[in-house]
């Protein structure tokens, strides 16, 4: 996870390295802060900005000074803390467990109350702007809104896989959650379910409003960060990372917008910048050499605008794949009609540029469902990939199908079960039975 300082100065980053590494806006390392025993999953300032808060694997919360010495260490958690959040009065810290409950702490470290409901790990918690309310997300697909005193107010539901991350809006009265469905879901104070955006193609790990309120930014496993309207309207998509974003949070002013990513990086959104400009440019790179490179001295590249102006076509060209290959088709189509339109030189072709690319990304997620024993699910999936690129090739949608057929036979279920089978031959004559009886069947293609 990644945080700005109330006052805007200082980034936290937290890291699988079992460090928190405090930056200027400028990119300059200012601390590396030691002491977790395992991957740090979470981190959070204090409303006044002089504490910080570090959630580990290890089961530990760590509180430090802005200087980065240590204050102290909370102990409870029976499994990982994946989480942390002050309350506006910074009087109390609640922390988020793989261990299915929230804690209640005092600055001191004293335990106030374990919050018990969920039924599976609890990987956010957030308090409102006004400090009366908790919101918890969780793994087990739902919200849970809770009074400062723990006492539960409600559950949402809605969410059809495990919910990642939560935020209040500035003004309290919107909650936006993220969760693995790939979904956005924003939310009324009251528990009322405003709309569902729809925009990335892989989990989205985490969401935050800006500080007027008007927008939020959300980052995704799809290598992406979404910038959409407080409506629900999608404003940008920003590509740079290579690897999953893991969280993001704006600056106190609004103007920069920070991302973490498995890449091991930190990327700075300028978001005075004219958007289109952003697409290509990614700003400022934070590059965390301390991780691969350790005998080298930590360094910032800034992007030159002209250089980047100029290379932007094929920068574009070249995102529009790498979003086809994550199987985001119409934001991939979005980015080659852009790059077209800034240089028709480009040899876009869209059925090898993006539906081929996009459907197969689809076939191979509808392959590890199916591999993890969710067939229904692999279904769905397989039939997206269709419905993208009907010329697919159909010996990798052929094999789903009669792995449904030697489910049905492994259950003793009836004759109309093997439609499947049928089916799977249509698609590919060269699927065959080599034997097949009441309990076994043997497929050869």
């Amino acid at each position: 996870g990644v945080s700005f300082s109330p006052d805007g100065e200082i980034l936290a980053s937290a890291s699988a390295d079992n460090t928190v590494k405090l930056w200027r806006k400028d990119g300059t390392l200012i601390n590396t802060l030691l002491g977790h025993s395992d991957g740090v999953l979470g981190v959070s300032f204090s409303p006044n900005g002089e504490i910080i808060a570090s959630a580990s694997s290890d089961q530990t919360l760590k509180l430090w000074k802005r200087d980065g010495s240590l204050l102290k260490t909370l102990c409870g958690h029976s499994d990982s803390v994946l989480g942390v959040s002050f309350s506006s009065d910074g009087e109390i810290i609640a922390s988020a467990s793989s261990d299915q409950t929230v804690k209640l702490w005092k600055r001191d470290g004293t335990l106030i109350k374990t919050l018990f409901g969920h039924s599976n790990c609890v990987s956010g918690v957030i308090f409102s702007p006004d400090g009366k309310m908790i919101v918890s997300a969780s793994w087990d697909n739902t919200i849970k809104l809770w009074r400062r005193d723990g006492t539960l107010i409600r559950t949402l539901p809605g969410h059809t896989d495990g919910v990642s991350g939560v935020s209040f809006s500035p003004d309290g009265e919107m909650i936006v959650s993220a969760s693995w469905d790939n979904t956005i879901k924003l939310w009324r104070r009251d528990g009322t379910l405003i709309k569902t955006l729809f925009g990335h193609s892989n989990w989205v790990f985490g969401v935050s409003f800006s500080p007027d309120g008007k927008t939020l930014a959300s980052a995704s496993g799809d290598n992406t960060v979404n910038l959409w309207k407080r409506d629900g309207t999608l404003i940008k998509t920003f590509l740079g990372h290579t690897d999953g974003v893991l969280g993001v949070s704006f600056s106190s002013d609004g103007k920069i917008l920070a991302s973490a990513s498995r890449d091991q990086t930190i990327i700075l959104w300028d978001l005075t910048i004219d958007v289109d400009q952003l697409v290509a440019l990614g700003c400022y790179w934070l590059k965390d050499y301390f991780i691969t490179h350790p005998d080298r001295k930590q360094e910032l590249s800034v992007g030159e605008d002209q250089e980047v102006l100029k290379a932007t076509p094929s920068l574009l060209f070249t995102q529009g794949q790498q979003l086809a290959k994550v199987g985001n088709v119409l934001q991939s189509l979005a980015l080659f009609k852009e790059a077209e339109k800034r240089d028709a030189r480009l040899p876009f072709n869209l059925e090898k540029d993006v539906l081929e690319p996009a459907a197969l990304y689809w076939v191979n997620r509808g392959k590890s469902y199916r591999d993890g024993g969710h067939p229904n699910l692999s279904n769905l999936i397989f039939n997206k990939a269709r419905k993208i690129y009907p010329n697919i090739d159909m010996k990798l949608l052929a094999e789903i199908q009669p792995l449904e057929a030697m489910e049905a036979v492994d259950k003793w279920k009836n004759e109309p079960e093997m439609n499947p089978y049928k089916t799977a031959i249509e698609i590919e004559p060269n699927v065959d039975i080599v034997c097949w009886s009441s309990d076994k069947i043997i497929l050869v293609w």
